[in-house]
Order: structure tokens, then sequence, then C-alpha cells
């Protein structure tokens, strides 16, 4: 066995759009660099998949002058839509690292986690590699027979629960797939979206892309009281996404007067109160711009704009994203750079 000192973390330097695996990566390697073999010893797909490469026994070419001490790993993706370096990785491919590192690291105790930008002036992986590991391995070791714990989900006033408010593409929902994957506990996702038509089908189509394979998913466009409450027995982390949409189903049915949206809204801020476990949830923010001229409109902002401040008293933690950062309402900000969410 090699004497291992370092993990290395790298990025494929590949746009969001472009899943590849270790195969490609090979090829790249082998027939463009000349290289005998990959880099990597391991590769993280956008699926989260991770694939070998060189045997972890076999001295790797991911960075000059340590490649003889250490192990390297590659995340797809780091390039942003317009070039330029992103940290744009998936909420599967950030579970994927933090299992893939705890196993090497069992392997090697000795050796410390790295980015490559620790070892040259690129910017690769895009975050904070070591800073990253810190904080996960502060915690109490992973085990293979119940779920990763978290140094970095939301502590709440006994329910854990943050709201992520912003607006279209903001990056909330994402931020929230993030915060859920490190809630140490199986994932329950509450949706309540509708494929009305192909537009909306191909958005709904890309957020399940994104989700990890083995959450719970649970569609409910309008009884999202009732969506909650049948969750309580169960612990797992509940993920709502998203309020706005919520509201609107309940205004665009028929026969749903004002006095059945405040009992809709009063049930669900109730279910909430009444839900032991860690609760992510995850709303627009509509009233930043100026008053609508359409009387829909105009009670639709007022009522999400109650239906947050609602909410929001639950919630410890109330986070508003913008262009992909992370705002602090209430409570702290989740530590580590790690967390960077990209698109919603």
């Amino acid at each position: 066995m090699r004497d291992i000192d370092h993990i290395i973390i790298h990025a494929a330097d590949t746009p969001p759009e472009m899943d590849v695996g270790a195969e490609e990566i090979r090829d790249w390697h082998v027939n463009g660099n000349g290289w005998r073999d990959i880099g990597y010893h391991w590769v993280i797909r956008r699926n989260g998949e991770v694939e070998p490469g060189r045997e972890e026994s076999v001295v790797g070419a991911h960075v000059a002058g340590h490649n003889a001490n250490s192990i390297g790993v590659c995340l797809v993706g780091g390039r942003g839509p317009e070039g330029g370096d992103d940290c744009n990785y998936t909420a599967a491919q950030w579970r994927a690292l933090e299992r893939l590192v705890g196993e090497i690291s069992e392997r090697y105790p000795e050796a410390a986690v790295k980015g490559h930008r620790d070892f040259s002036s690129k910017a690769c992986p895009c975050f904070d590699a070591a800073a990253w590991w810190g904080e996960r391995s502060a915690v109490e070791p992973p085990s293979h027979d119940k779920p990763e714990p978290s140094p970095v989900a939301p502590p709440a006033s006994d329910s854990g629960s943050a709201l992520l408010l912003g607006g279209v593409r903001s990056g909330k929902s994402a931020w929230a797939q993030r915060l859920a994957s490190r809630s140490g506990q199986a994932v329950r996702v509450i949706v309540t979206a509708t494929a009305d038509d192909e537009e909306m089908a191909a958005r709904i189509a890309r957020h399940q892309a994104d989700r990890p394979d083995d959450w719970t998913v649970v569609e409910e466009p309008t009884a999202l009281a009732d969506a909650v409450r049948d969750a309580v027995d169960s612990g797992d982390c509940l993920l709502i996404d998203c309020l706005s949409l919520w509201l609107s189903n309940l205004l665009q049915a028929e026969d749903t007067d004002e006095s059945q949206i405040e009992q809709a809204i009063q049930a669900f801020c109730e279910a909430l109160d009444a839900y032991a476990g860690p609760v992510i949830i995850v709303s627009n923010e509509v009233g930043l711009g100026g008053v609508q001229v359409n009387e829909l409109a105009r009670r639709y902002a007022d009522e999400l704009g109650r239906l947050n401040q609602c909410v929001a008293a639950r919630c410890q933690h109330v986070y508003l994203s913008v262009a992909g950062k992370l705002l602090a309402v209430k409570g702290e900000l989740p530590s580590g750079d790690s967390l960077h969410a990209g698109e919603d």
C-alpha cells in the first residue's frame, strides 16, 4: 500500500449540462494528453454515481509534484454555463463526495483532504476542500448502518426548520436540497407543482433529476397540511417545495374563498408545529416589485406574504437566495462554501 498523505479533490472543468464519467475522462487523458491511463482514482458523475479510475495502489496523475502520496477524486462539473469557474455540483454529488472521502479516510486515516487549488494557482475545485472536510469530520465518523450526520444541517427550535425565500432562478430549491442532504436523516420531499403544460413538465423533470434516488417524493398540490401530518411518525427530514405553487393551486381551485385559504394556511402552520423532525421549506419572495394591476395578482402577493410570515415565525432559520448566494434573514448562515447551490 502506498503512503498516502493527501486526498485531493478536483473539478472536471465541464459545464453543468455535460454528464461524463471515468471512461470519457480516461479517453481525454489517454488520447488527448498521451497518458497511460486516467489521472484520477475516482470520478463522481452528475447523478452522484462514483466510478473508479486508476487503482488506488497506482500513482495517479492529477497534481504535479504530489501524485506519489495522494488519492485524486474528480467531481464532474466546475465550469459555469458561460465559462469560468462555478461550484455547480449537484446535491447527489455532494452526498457521494462526503461518503467517498469518508471511506478513503478510513483506509488512510493520516491523509489530509485538500483541493487542487491548494497546490497550484487554479481555482479547482471551486471550494475550500480542507474547510469543507474539517466541518464534515468534526462530527461522529460515518456509519454504513445509519444515515450520515451533518455539521451544517440547519439547527432550529425543536423542529430544525428553515425557510428559503427567493425569486425565480435564485437558487433557493438547490439550496434547500443541499441542506436536506446534510440533515443526517431520510429525506421526504413534498412537491406541490403540477405539470399543466410542457414548460412546467420540463421544470418538474429537471427537479426530479436533481434529487437523490433514495429520497421519498410525495406529490400534493393542495392538501399540504395532510401531507405533513402523514409524515409525523416517519422522523424524516421534510423538504417542502414550494409554498408559492401550493398557494397558487389553492387560489385557482374552484369554489375556494378567502376563509378557506386562511383555514388551509392555519392548518399547515399547525401541522408544522406538530412535526418534530427537521423541515426545510421553499417559497417565492414576490413582494419586491411594484403593485400589480391585476386583482388576482395583488391578492396572491398579499396571501403569499402573509403565508411566508406565518412560516418564518415558526423557523429558527430564514434565508434569502439571491443569484445563487444565500443571505441570512433570521439565524446564522449554514457554514461551509461547499454549500454553494447553483441554479434553482
